[in-house]
């Protein structure tokens, strides 16, 4: 009875959330601006621009965290790291934005560690979280660690502690395409410095998870880190521009965009270099575990489904539950872990 109600909410509150997180404004404004399209545009040829690509997604250096244990573990230990994100923006606009958000300039990441080296999980979070207290339920870190596994908890981003201060939203994920393509290269340059301190302290194997934002991450490493022993999308979305024009429907900001002739396809080219679907997967696909929500209204199936079929059609599992009401999401966990047990991290 219970899970019938839960499955019959899940959709209705996927959808209240979509309402309250809109980045598109409610409004159109009074007076047109500049044409979208023009500045769409101008994204678009700055970042096809010959080696961009390998500008943007350059490999990190070495980094030496600063470390405070939090607590002790049997075996081990959970401790938060802290480093200077070394992330070179590559548009001058936002270079000049960096400067004035000092806060974002700090990457931070919550290791639940053993003494010894163990095959390690990074997982990253969805939109508007990054609370190391909150992470460590939303994915099950102790469980994990008493299998004998390593868990990471980056901090994306824009988020939790690197959000600018008094500001309510997470400036990334955006509709601008500068935003959006320096912040994804950003989260992907710490994610990469993260696998190789790991494997640099002598992790026999460091793989990635992360649910919403975080699985779009997870899904943009597949493309940036051949290192990556395996990765685990958790109701992911492929393309930013995607999900914001998605979740603009039936706005009177997408009706008036519609009008003065804008369309996803202008949005989809300015943030080409950070859509996994516009970029070749590194990782064979019996590496790569896909995992999706049946009645998602903020991910909906089909954009794992889109993953999974560019990943050279990498396993796909759904679950029955909603984006927030994971109804069924023991059981998709349970397949992770048999997952994991199949690869033989340990050898």
């Amino acid at each position: 009875m219970i899970r019938r109600v839960a499955l019959t909410a899940a959709p209705a509150l996927d959808r209240l959330f979509v309402g309250g997180a809109r980045v598109a404004p409610r409004r159109s404004p009074r007076r047109p601006g500049p044409d979208p399209r023009e500045a769409l545009a101008e994204a678009a040829e700055f970042y096809g621009a010959r080696g961009r690509r390998e500008q943007l997604f350059a490999a990190p250096p070495p980094i030496a965290p600063v470390e405070r244990q939090v607590r002790a573990l049997p075996g081990g230990a959970v401790v938060d790291l802290s480093w200077p994100s070394t992330y070179e923006p590559v548009h001058p606009a936002h270079r000049r934005r960096l400067l004035e958000l000092p806060d974002n300039r700090t990457a931070h990441a919550r290791w639940y560690r053993h003494t010894r080296p163990a095959p390690t999980i990074l997982w990253a979070h969805g939109w508007s979280l990054g609370h190391p207290a909150i992470e460590e339920r939303v994915f099950p870190a102790g469980a994990f660690y008493r299998m004998g596994y390593d868990v990471l908890l980056p901090t994306l981003p824009f988020h939790s502690r690197r959000r600018p201060l008094r500001r309510f939203r997470p400036l990334w994920p955006s509709m601008s395409p500068i935003l959006t393509n320096e912040a994804t290269a950003q989260a992907v340059h710490d994610l990469r410095a993260l696998v190789a301190l790991c494997l640099a302290r002598g992790a026999p194997a460091v793989g990635m998870s992360g649910m919403s934002l975080g699985g779009y991450s997870t899904a943009m490493m597949v493309t940036a880190e051949p290192r990556l022993a395996f990765a685990i999308p958790f109701i992911p979305f492929a393309s930013v521009a995607e999900l914001l024009w998605d979740h603009a429907e039936s706005t009177p900001a997408r009706a008036a965009a519609e009008a003065r002739g804008l369309t996803l396809d202008h949005l989809e080219d300015a943030m080409a270099v950070s859509s996994p679907l516009r970029r070749p997967p590194l990782l064979p696909p019996e590496r790569i575990l896909l995992v999706a929500a049946e009645r998602d209204r903020v991910t909906p199936k089909r954009y794992a489904e889109a993953l999974a079929a560019h990943f050279g059609d990498a396993r796909l599992i759904v679950f029955d539950g909603g984006h927030l009401l994971q109804v069924g999401r023991s059981e998709a966990f349970r397949t992770i872990l048999r997952f994991l047990r199949i690869l033989d991290l340990k050898a």
